[in-house]
């Protein structure tokens, strides 16, 4: 067998050790559970529980918020029929593309987040208790590139009145 071939033992083995060195000085490191993104999170995920959509964006990253307005308006001008289109539109609370174009990315979020719970038709009880016995766990941070990026596992409950 010639080793220099393409598909050899050898380019496989030096393939897996270059897998291996990118991977290990990618691999994320346990950041201590009270790292001051816990705190973030628990706040962000309270704010989604309780529909507080102005709180919620004012904690999510701009760029990102800005990258689904593009989306947004990408979907809405890829409407098939002009009946879907003004659907769409109706659903955020806006007459035309101009309409979304004036608003902020976090005024789009918050007119989304409303219209897709305004869709779910959840009960004020109902609401009201899973507010009330929100329990936020995070499980464990783990950091990368430097801990500039966290990961967190979370585990939530809230409870909901029996039927």
């Amino acid at each position: 067998m010639n080793l220099t071939t393409p598909g050899s033992p050898r380019q496989w083995l030096a393939a897996l050790v270059l897998s291996a060195t990118i991977a290990s000085s990618l691999r994320s490191e346990n950041v201590p559970l009270d790292h001051p993104c816990a705190a973030v999170v628990k706040t962000y995920l309270a704010a989604v529980v309780e529909q507080n959509w102005k709180s919620a964006a004012d904690m999510l990253l701009p760029t990102s918020l800005e990258r689904k307005k593009k989306e947004t308006i990408a979907v809405v001008r890829m409407a098939p029929t002009m009946t879907e289109e003004q659907l769409m539109l109706e659903k955020l609370g806006v007459k035309d593309i101009k309409a979304i174009e004036k608003l902020t990315p976090q005024e789009l979020y918050v007119a989304d987040r409303l219209a897709v719970h305004k869709k779910m038709n959840i009960p004020a009880d109902v609401k009201q208790r899973k507010k009330d016995t929100l329990k936020i766990d995070i499980l464990g941070l783990a950091g990368e590139d430097e801990n500039r990026v966290i990961h967190a596992t979370v585990r939530t409950s809230q409870e909901t009145p029996e039927a």
